[in-house]
Order: structure tokens, then sequence, then C-alpha cells
């Protein structure tokens, strides 16, 4: 119950370039020859993850014939609605939006070597589209079985799993 005399808890909401994205290791195993970090985009939302072989990804909404995928103010394509509620080292909060098209975005590191992204719908349009853009050095395979998707490269493997569920 907040009442008059009780102070709320602050946030970090600031997104920043190079800003740590990993997992903890409070709830779980992680050690320091495996390390799971991502590092934020500059002008994206999205980011790097840091393993062998990096990995950088980042949303894009196409809503009313136009595509928007940049934070960039002087850039004719960025996001009409950019407000992040937390930006932290082991959680990103994120509303999102271009056009008439609004989602939050939430991941989450689950363990050292997984993270969750959950992208929610607040206010959709007909034929709105949710682009996750991933740009993997030395992809040598991608295949699709179901809702999993599977990238390897020469040394690692990353797996997707989607769910329309909302």
């Amino acid at each position: 119950m907040i009442t008059k005399n009780t102070t709320r808890t602050s946030f970090p909401t600031v997104w920043g370039e190079g800003s740590l994205f990993a997992y903890s290791g409070l709830d779980g195993k992680s050690d320091w020859y495996y390390p799971y970090v991502g590092t934020l985009l500059a002008d994206r939302i999205g980011f790097t993850i840091r393993t062998k072989r990096e990995k950088t990804c980042w949303i894009a909404i196409r809503s009313g014939g136009e595509t928007y995928h940049t934070m960039h103010l002087r850039h004719s394509k960025r996001f009409t609605i950019c407000a992040p509620e937390i930006v932290g080292g082991d959680i990103i909060s994120i509303h999102l939006g271009g056009g008439h098209t609004v989602l939050r975005l939430l991941s989450i590191p689950v363990s050292r070597d997984t993270f969750l992204l959950r992208l929610y719908p607040q206010k959709t349009v007909r034929n709105a589209t949710l682009y996750f853009i991933m740009r993997i050095e030395a992809c040598k395979k991608i295949a699709a079985q179901g809702k999993r998707v599977t990238i390897k490269t020469d040394v690692d493997r990353t797996f997707l799993t989607s769910s329309k569920k909302p």
C-alpha cells in the first residue's frame, strides 16, 4: 500500500551505447570463463551479444507504410514513442511506437547463456509488422523447425523461439 509518506523506487531509464546487459549470477551459475554479456546499441533498440561470434540484434516496426528503426532525433525513421521504464544491467523495459503501433519490450537474462525477450503489443493497426533483426558474424547455417530458429556459426549456436501469444 502506497501512502503519502512512502517513497517510490526510481529505476535507471537512460538508454546508453555500450551499457552492459548481462546475467548477474545471483539466481544461478555464472562464471568468468563463459561470459554472456550484451552491450546496448547507440541509436537502435537492441544490443550486441559479446561472445566469440558477436550477434547484433534490434527491433523495427512497420506501420502505416513506414518503417521505424532508430532513436536518432535527426533521422526520419525514428520511433515516435521511445519511453524507457527500466534500463538496468539485468532488466530492460521500454515502450516503443511507430505510426499507430505501440508495444512494450521486456528483456531479462534468465541464465548464463539465455535471455528472454518479450514484446507485448499495446496498440496495433492492421498490417503492422514487428521485425527482430539479427546480424551474426560468420553465420554458417540457419534452420527453422516450427517456432524455433537455430543459427549456427563456426563456434556456437543461437536458438530463437517465437510465440504469438499475447
